[in-house]
C-alpha cells in the first residue's frame, strides 16, 4: 500500500507526532532518537530519502494544521448560521404576532367604522325628522308670534258670542275721558 492511505501518528491529544512510513510495515512509525534530536541512521551517507520523507512530513503536518483552522472556520461558520436561523425564527414569530396585532387591529377598525355609519345614518334621518318636524312648529310658532303682535296692536283683541242672537263681538279696554276703565265693543261682521 502507498503511504498516503494509511493515518498519521498523533500523541495523545491527537496532534501529529515526528513519524516516518515505514513501507515494510505498511504504516507510519514515530522517529526516535536521543536527547530530544531525532536519531537518523543513513546508508552511504545518501541523505535524499530522508529529506524527501521529511519534506512529505512537513507538507502533511502542513495540510493538517490548515485542515484544523478550515475546521475551525466551518465550525465557526456554522455556530453563526444556527445563531442567524434561530434569530430569523424569532424575527418570523414576532412577525407573526405583529401580522395578527394588525388584522384584529383592522377588524376593530372596521366594526367601528360600520358602527359610524350606522350611528351617522340615524344622525341623518333624526335631522331630517327634527327638520320636518321643526319647519312644522315654525311656522306656527311664526304664526303666533304675529297674532300676538297683532293682539297686542288690536284695540279691541278679544272676542264672545251672543248665543240668544247669534252674533260675534269683539272687545276691548279703554280708559274714558275722566280717567275711568271702560269696556268696549263691536259686532264682528
Amino acid at each position: 500500500m502507498a503511504y498516503n492511505t494509511k493515518s498519521i501518528v498523533t500523541d495523545k491529544d491527537g496532534n501529529p507526532i515526528s513519524q516516518y512510513y515505514n513501507p515494510d510495515t505498511d504504516s507510519y512509525e514515530p522517529v526516535e532518537g536521543s536527547h530530544g534530536a531525532n536519531k537518523v541512521m543513513v546508508g552511504n551517507n545518501d541523505l535524499s530519502l530522508i529529506l524527501d520523507k521529511l519534506s512529505q512530513l512537513t507538507g502533511t503536518i502542513i495540510d493538517e494544521e490548515i485542515r484544523k483552522s478550515n475546521e475551525n472556520t466551518r465550525k465557526s461558520n456554522e455556530d453563526t448560521r444556527k445563531s442567524n436561523e434561530l434569530q430569523r425564527i424569532d424575527n418570523e414569530e414576532i412577525r407573526i404576532q405583529n401580522e395578527n396585532t394588525r388584522v384584529q387591529n383592522e377588524n376593530i377598525r372596521q366594526t367601528n367604522e360600520d358602527t359610524r355609519i350606522v350611528n351617522e345614518n340615524a344622525r341623518v334621518l333624526a335631522e331630517q325628522e327634527r327638520a320636518t318636524t321643526f319647519a312644522g312648529y315654525e311656522n306656527r310658532v311664526t304664526n303666533v308670534e304675529n297674532d300676538l303682535a297683532q293682539h297686542k296692536l288690536d284695540y279691541m283683541p278679544h272676542r264672545f258670542q251672543d248665543l240668544k242672537n247669534d252674533k260675534i263681538y269683539k272687545f276691548g279696554f279703554q280708559i274714558n275721558e275722566e280717567g275711568n276703565p271702560q269696556i268696549i265693543y263691536e259686532e264682528v261682521m
